[in-house]
C-alpha cells in the first residue's frame, strides 16, 4: 500500500480534536483512512502519532471509548479519568486554573430557586467561556480542560436548572443543595452568603439514644455531621 504521509511532516501526522456535548471526538488527519490503514501508513518516525494511536486502540480494546466515522469518541467521564500525562499526549488543553463563583437566585422553598455560576479570574473579572462538555472555550486558541470535580459539579448544577418546577419543592432542592455544595467544596468554588451559611445534612441512618428523665425515658436522636448538642437544643 502507498504510503500516504511518506512526505508529511510529522507533527501534520497528529489526531486532531473537537468538543462534543457528550465526549471529545478524535479523528485522524486523513478522514479517508480507517484506524488500522492510518496506522498501517504512519512512518517510522511518527513516535508521538503512534503513541496517540496506541492510547486510542487501548481505550477502544477497554470499552472506554468507540469508533465513530474514522474517528474515536471518548466520553466526557473517561477523558477526565485519564492521567495528565495521556491528556496531555492526546493534545487536550490544561486544566481550567480559575475560580467557580455559584450565586442563588430565589430561596429553597421558592419552586423558581435556581443556580447561578460563572467563571473569574484572580482579579475576580468574569471569564466568559463556551462550555461544551468538558471543554471550556473563549477563544478558537484559548481553552481549557475541566477538571472531574468540575465537570461533575457543573453538570449537576445545570441538570438542577432544567428540572421542571413541579420538582423542586422545598425539600427536594434541599436535598439537592446538599450534594452541590459538598461537590463545590470539592472544587473549592465559592458560594454566596446565602448558600455558604446553609448546610443540609441528609443522613442515611439515625442513632436513637435512651435517657431516664424522672418517671419518663427520653429518645434524642444523634446525626453523624451535626453539632448534637445544638441539634438537641432546637
Amino acid at each position: 500500500m502507498l504510503n500516504l504521509f511518506r512526505k508529511t511532516n510529522s507533527k501534520q501526522l497528529l489526531f486532531s480534536w473537537q468538543e462534543k456535548s457528550v465526549g471529545i471526538l478524535f479523528t485522524a488527519p486523513s478522514e479517508n483512512l480507517s484506524l488500522t490503514e492510518y496506522k498501517t501508513n504512519l512512518p517510522a518516525e511518527a513516535h508521538q502519532a503512534k503513541s496517540q494511536w496506541l492510547l486510542l486502540k487501548e481505550l477502544l480494546d477497554n470499552g472506554q471509548a468507540e469508533s465513530l466515522n474514522n474517528g474515536v469518541l471518548i466520553p466526557n467521564e473517561e477523558v477526565l479519568q485519564l492521567e495528565s500525562v495521556e491528556q496531555e499526549l492526546l493534545g487536550l488543553p490544561e486544566p481550567y486554573p480559575f475560580d467557580i463563583e455559584i450565586r442563588s437566585h430565589g430561596m429553597f422553598n421558592q419552586t423558581e430557586f435556581l443556580y447561578d455560576y460563572q467563571f473569574v479570574k484572580p482579579d475576580r473579572k468574569p471569564l466568559h467561556p463556551n462550555r461544551i462538555g468538558c471543554i471550556l472555550r473563549l477563544t478558537k486558541n484559548w481553552v481549557y480542560l475541566l477538571t472531574r470535580e468540575q465537570f461533575v459539579l457543573l453538570e449537576s448544577l445545570d441538570a438542577f436548572n432544567s428540572r421542571e418546577e413541579t420538582d423542586k419543592d422545598f425539600q427536594s432542592n434541599l436535598l439537592e443543595f446538599a450534594k452541590i455544595k459538598g461537590l463545590a467544596k470539592g472544587t473549592s468554588a465559592a458560594l454566596d452568603l446565602y448558600l455558604n451559611q446553609n448546610d443540609v445534612v441528609a443522613p442515611k441512618t439515625v442513632r436513637l439514644r435512651l435517657r431516664e428523665s424522672g418517671e419518663e425515658i427520653e429518645i434524642i436522636p444523634e446525626v453523624a455531621g451535626v453539632d448534637n448538642e445544638k441539634f438537641e437544643e432546637v
